[in-house]
Formats: structure tokens, C-alpha cells, sequence
């Protein structure tokens, strides 16, 4: 899978392609098929949510001894990992910045489907971590193409939040609620109306809590 290439440019170009063919039915299937296989029954989600969540960091690709030696820690198992929306997060955690905006429009995209809301709010232990961090990316240069980009990570990873509190599963609205940087990064983004994100993360803020 050219996603997994060592050299960065292939790595980019792949995700790029990914994020224009999942508006193809076929491929967004195929990308969120049987996602629901690796949330944890009710009980065990709800004991997930009142944890301790894992520390943020870089998603590395594609296996990782020491993140599975912390999911044992923290009780939780590893086989989220053969799911292909784990590539997509570890992707939107890379240090090239149009490899992590592609992998994060393909997020957006396929967030749609409930199935990859609970995926990443009640499975992956990392994802929330890895949006908020998105969200807050900012370059060391500023300029305007620079800004630009800063927008569009927003926009794109309100849209998934979005998307989630509207998922109709309450213990992703529940996970969403008790993490108090994605409230946070929300009000944030909802605090401008002029901004393309606005409208997203102010509807995200509504569904998750009603928080004004």
C-alpha cells in the first residue's frame, strides 16, 4: 500500500488520492466496513470514557510495541489497529502538513457514517487527541498560504466533530463532551462567524451539551 511508503512525497500523493476517491460509494465502504467490530460492548465503552485516556502523540505507522504495551495498561486491546481507519489517523499525525490535511479530509468524509464516529470516539484510543492537535496546528511562518492551511485543518476536523454529535450514538456525544480541549477548540472555532469551520463546530457545540 503506497499509504505505507517510507518516502514522504509517495506517502503524500497516496493520501491525497485516497482523500478524492472516498466520494466514490465503493471506496467509502470499503473504509468504513465492519468499523463497528472493534467498539467495545456498552459497558466496556463506558469504563473506556471513564479512564484514564492515553497520553497524546504521534501515531506511528503501522504497529507500535510500546503504544500496545499501553493499551494492556490501560485495559483496553490493540485490534483497532487492523482497521484501515487507523491508517487514516496515524496519517493525520505525520509531520508533512499536506499528508496530515488529506488524511484529515478523508476523516471528514467519511465521518458521515456513524460506524466511523464510534470508530474513532469509542475505539481509538488516540483520535481525539490527534483532531485536537490538528485543529490547533499552527506554522512556525505564518504567511497566508500558511493561514490558509491552518483554516482548512479546522474546517475539516469541525466536520468530523460535527459529524459525530450528530452520529446518534450518545457514548460518542458522552466522549466528545469529557474532553475538555475538543469543547474548548469548539468554542474557539465558534467564536468567529466569518470562518468557513464556524458553522460545523457551532452545531457540534449544540449537539454535544448545548453549550453556549
Amino acid at each position: 500500500m503506497l499509504m505505507l511508503s517510507d518516502h514522504p512525497l509517495v506517502r503524500r500523493a497516496a493520501t491525497e488520492l485516497l482523500c478524492n476517491l472516498v466520494y466514490s460509494s465503493n471506496v467509502f465502504e470499503r473504509y468504513v466496513d465492519n468499523a463497528d467490530k472493534y467498539v467495545p460492548e456498552s459497558t466496556a465503552a463506558e469504563e473506556m470514557l471513564s479512564g484514564e485516556l492515553l497520553p497524546s502523540g504521534i501515531v506511528e505507522l503501522p504497529s507500535d510495541d510500546e503504544d500496545a504495551a499501553k493499551e494492556s495498561q490501560s485495559g483496553g486491546s490493540d485490534t483497532y489497529r487492523s482497521h484501515r481507519l487507523h491508517l487514516l489517523v496515524a496519517l493525520a499525525d505525520v509531520d508533512d502538513a499536506a499528508t496530515r490535511s488529506a488524511a484529515a479530509g478523508a476523516l471528514a468524509i467519511l465521518s458521515n457514517d456513524p460506524q466511523c464516529c464510534r470508530y474513532l470516539f469509542l475505539a481509538h484510543p488516540r483520535a481525539c487527541d490527534v483532531l485536537v492537535r490538528l485543529a490547533n496546528d499552527t506554522a512556525d511562518d505564518p504567511g497566508d498560504d500558511d493561514r490558509q492551511s491552518h483554516i482548512a485543518f479546522k474546517h475539516r476536523v469541525a466536520v468530523v466533530w460535527a459529524n459525530a454529535a450528530n452520529c446518534g450514538d450518545a457514548r460518542v456525544q458522552s466522549r466528545l463532551r469529557r474532553e475538555k480541549d475538543v469543547v474548548d477548540t469548539l468554542k474557539d472555532m465558534a467564536s468567529d462567524p466569518q470562518m468557513p469551520f464556524f458553522a460545523a463546530a457551532q452545531d457540534a457545540i449544540r449537539k454535544i451539551d448545548g453549550i453556549k
